[in-house]
């Protein structure tokens, strides 16, 4: 449980400011796109950053790293 391994008092936790995504939301996240609502564009962004930055040496492969296939069996 959350209190125990942050040793807090349950009163102290809170779930404002958290959303949830929906099955919708997930399934346009792991969608391809051109903004930061798909993970794959903002996958790009961080490989892109830590490429420049040196925190990497290669390009991984996007399209491997991310699974929609939990989310499409849903549908």
């Amino acid at each position: 449980m959350i209190v125990q391994k942050l040793n807090i008092k349950a009163e102290e936790v809170s779930l404002e400011g958290i959303e949830l995504y929906t099955l919708q939301d997930n399934l346009k996240a792991f969608t391809p796109g051109a903004t930061t609502e798909s993970l794959y564009y903002t996958a790009k962004l961080y490989v892109d950053f830590f490429i420049r930055t040196g925190g990497i040496s290669a390009v991984p492969n996007i399209q491997k790293l991310i699974n929609p296939s939990f989310f499409q069996q849903l549908q």
